[in-house]
């Protein structure tokens, strides 16, 4: 049985770049309701997810912060970012229940969820200045397949969460590994990607489409440096690794390497 309070404290309250702008009654209203849904439940499964996504969220706070500093012509209140980054998904804790992360099949939608849990703290911080409907908004939207507001702490997150999915690739690709056994690829899937659109859950059929839907998520990335990160870290090569291995057809591999090829070229 994992020890949750010792778990945030070494991910979260020992690293100095994080807990300077973290509010510490923030901190300690998340680890309650991450502590209380894991003790809630016995079943290994559940168990699991939640420690996934209590590491899952230190990915994302590091991706939130390089992104931050990186991107220095931003004003940026690095307190709200932190904040936005560090619950983005507080509601998957309570989901955790169904084991599972699919808001269509536990009935939840996690990130709305996730930001009326924290509307409805009402926490009060005299010492930090931060908007809490910006954050509402982070944490709503992070999720969604698309966002076309201006608040930069919801692209903010939404950039974040991809790097630090990204750079967690080994549970992403078995994520799709135990959905799918097929390993074509779907003409609904390629056709979304060739033509520039995010790749849709439901138009996921088969294990190369589960690629292409990770591959997608470079149209949806708001900042410069968020692109630089996963070419530099070699993402697009990546993916088009796990696709050459899946053996799919070469005009369809050559068709989305041009794509990727286009993506790194602009993006340098």
């Amino acid at each position: 049985m994992e020890n949750i309070p010792v778990l945030c404290r070494k991910l979260f309250l020992d690293d100095p770049s994080i807990s300077k702008y973290l509010p510490r009654n923030i901190y300690n209203w998340a680890v309650k309701i991450i502590d209380g849904c894991y003790r809630q439940t016995s079943n290994p499964g559940p168990r699991k997810r939640i420690i996934e996504k209590t590491r899952h969220t230190k990915y994302v706070l590091l991706a939130g912060l390089e992104i931050m500093e990186k991107s220095s012509e931003i004003n940026w209140n690095k307190y709200q970012g932190i904040i936005s980054c560090f619950l983005h998904d507080i509601g998957r804790f309570p989901q955790s229940y169904y084991d599972t992360y699919s808001d269509e099949d536990s009935c939840l939608d996690h990130a709305k969820m996730g930001a009326d849990m924290f509307l409805k703290t009402n926490l009060k911080i005299k010492k930090y200045d931060y908007d809490r409907k910006e954050i509402y908004e982070a944490i709503e939207k992070h999720s969604r397949k698309t966002y076309l507001g201006n608040n930069i702490y919801a692209k903010l997150v939404r950039d974040a969460d991809k790097i630090g999915l990204f750079r967690e690739f080994d549970r992403l690709e078995a994520w799709g590994k135990e959905e799918f056994k097929r390993k074509t690829i779907s003409p609904k899937a390629l056709e979304e990607f060739i033509y520039g659109k995010s790749v849709s859950h439901s138009g996921r059929k088969t294990l190369a489409d589960h690629y292409l839907l990770l591959a997608s998520w470079f149209y949806d990335l708001n900042f410069a440096i968020s692109k630089k990160i996963l070419i530099d870290e070699k993402i697009p090569e990546i993916i088009l690794d796990r696709l050459k291995k899946l053996k799919i057809r070469k005009s369809e591999y050559e068709k989305i390497e041009r794509v990727l090829k286009v993506f790194k070229e602009t993006n340098q």
